[in-house]
Parts: structure tokens; sequence; C-alpha cells
């Protein structure tokens, strides 16, 4: 007896690997297509859109490794997208709009690394003498928020922000006092 293996499994696909994909998105991609040709006069203006994804994600995720997902998820985005076919406008926006985003968030960690001040790890109570940078009124809270910058003390970032209610104010507080 002569056993020689199906013949299918070894040879290539006959068929379209998109053939399985579901049909309505080939109905929509026309139509997208379409309704981005005649807003083509205001698809520029998702450029900031795409940058300020970037930054607002930047503050809505909780640390570095979720920064860094999200880099990767919005370049994977732009290169998902550099499989459709090369004159969509969808590509061209998918594209753009992935790397932008990427760079909005990439911009807004660079430069927390470059300005920012290291947060403490826990709330402090310590007494400190320094010198007012700012003094802002917040009345939907209740309190005055003073900036300040501690004077010759090292294990103090270089800016702390103080919350005094209104009541317990001292009078002549303000900058550089």
């Amino acid at each position: 007896m002569n056993a020689t293996p199906p013949s299918m499994a070894f040879e290539p696909r006959q068929t379209c690997a998109g053939e399985s994909a579901n049909p309505v998105v080939f109905r929509a991609f026309p139509a997208v297509e379409a309704w981005l040709e005649s807003q083509r006069e205001q698809v520029g203006l998702w450029a900031p859109v795409a940058l300020g994804a970037g930054i607002a994600a930047w503050f809505a995720l909780p640390d570095r490794a979720a920064w860094l997902g999200f880099c990767c998820l919005a370049l994977g985005l732009a290169c998902a997208a550099c499989l459709m076919p090369r004159e969509s406008r969808l590509r061209q926006m998918l594209v753009i709009g992935g790397l932008l985003a990427c760079l909005g968030c990439l911009l807004i960690w660079g430069k927390a690394l470059l300005l920012g001040q290291p947060p403490l790890t826990r709330p402090v109570f310590t007494e400190m003498a320094g010198e007012v940078r700012s003094v802002a009124a917040m009345p939907a809270q209740g309190v005055v928020r003073a900036m300040v910058r501690p004077l010759d003390r090292g294990d103090l970032p270089q800016a702390i922000r103080v919350n005094i209610r209104e009541g317990d104010v001292p009078t002549g507080l303000g900058r550089g006092r």
C-alpha cells in the first residue's frame, strides 16, 4: 500500500488570505476613502489631534512600561496601515497618525526627563525654609497653592507645591516671601 500524504497541505494556497475577512470591511473601505477624499481640505487638521493623543496618553498612563506599550501600539498601527493599498488616503492618515501619536508621547516623556523633578515617593511632613515662586488661589478647592523652592535641602525636589487652606494663609504671602 502506497501511503502518500494529502497534497493540499503541501501545495501553495489557491485562495487569497483576505477572502476570509469580513466582507463588511471590504464594502466599507471605498466609502471611507470617498469620505476622506471629500474632506481632504480638513485632513491636515487631524495632525495636532494625533500629536495631542500621544501627549494625553503619557499623562493618562501610569508608568514607563505603559508609555512604551502605547508607543509600540501607535507604531504597530502605522506598520499595519502600510499593508493597505499605496494610494489609499486611509493608509496615509493611519501611518501619519500613528507616527504622530508616538511622537507626542515621546516628546512629553523627553521633556519630563529633561526638565521634570523626581516626585516624592511618599508625603513628607517637615519644616523648611524656602523661596516662594508663585501663589495661586484655588477657590473651588478652598486652598491657596504656593510653589516653593527649598533652601539648603538637597533631600527635597527643587520645587514643592504647598496647599494652604484659605483661612490659614499668612499675610504678605507672595513671590519671594
